[in-house]
């Protein structure tokens, strides 16, 4: 995925998961198995592989256990089997929804970069690649610059104009852009400039800045 977005290996990848509202490949794994379980014990008992889960279910064998495993880790407590597919099925994906949620704002708030990610994701829909690119970046601390890369600026962290942090919250408030950023509106944080914005005009701006830093 980093590769496809053109994004540093480092980039957290609950922020992608995030931003692309995306759900984790365990998840879509587990999804496919509680559904087709849900296939099995909706269809007439006549049919053979019916008759083998019946089974597996008799003698409490390793399928039959994952699945109720699978049911416990997603909280899941209705009788499928009495359910019609549709119905079951639309359970199973609301409860895997939430708990994959609920890991990802988990790693979001634990991550060092992605503490003020905020919830704005809309950007991803209304604007081109390389903008969507440049805002998810600045969003999660993927931008090039000193605080974020310190490694590749000797540790130097400060910049150059005022001796500030330059980190991405520095490059909206410093006044060696001032006349670029001037034409945002709102509180210049990153974690919510986007919801008083247009997102192309903030990724333009992002833009600006980095090839004059």
């Amino acid at each position: 995925m980093n590769r496809i977005l053109k994004l540093p290996k480092s980039t957290p990848g609950c922020a992608i998961l995030n931003e692309l509202d995306l759900m984790k490949i365990e998840h879509k794994a587990n999804c496919r198995k509680l559904e087709y379980h849900i296939d099995l014990i909706t269809r007439e008992n006549t049919k053979l592989e019916v008759k083998i889960n019946n089974y597996q279910e008799e003698k409490n064998m390793k399928y039959n256990k994952e699945i109720n495993e699978l049911k416990k880790t997603y909280n899941i407590n209705e009788d499928l089997g009495s359910l019609d597919q549709r119905r079951g099925k639309a359970i199973v994906r609301k409860a895997i929804q939430i708990k994959n949620s609920t890991e990802i704002k988990e790693s979001l708030n634990n991550g060092i970069k992605t503490k003020n990610i905020g919830n704005n994701i809309k950007y991803m829909q209304c604007t081109k690649f390389n903008e969507a690119q440049i805002i998810f970046k600045a969003k999660c601390g993927m931008l090039n610059i000193r605080e974020n890369f310190k490694r590749s600026y000797n540790n130097d962290i400060k910049c150059r104009t005022c001796g500030e942090p330059e980190n991405t919250q520095h490059l909206l408030i410093c006044s060696a852009y001032k006349n670029i950023t001037k034409e945002l509106k709102g509180p210049h944080k990153i974690e919510n400039i986007l919801d008083n914005n247009c997102p192309s005009k903030v990724a333009n701006i992002i833009e600006k800045i980095l090839n004059i830093r």
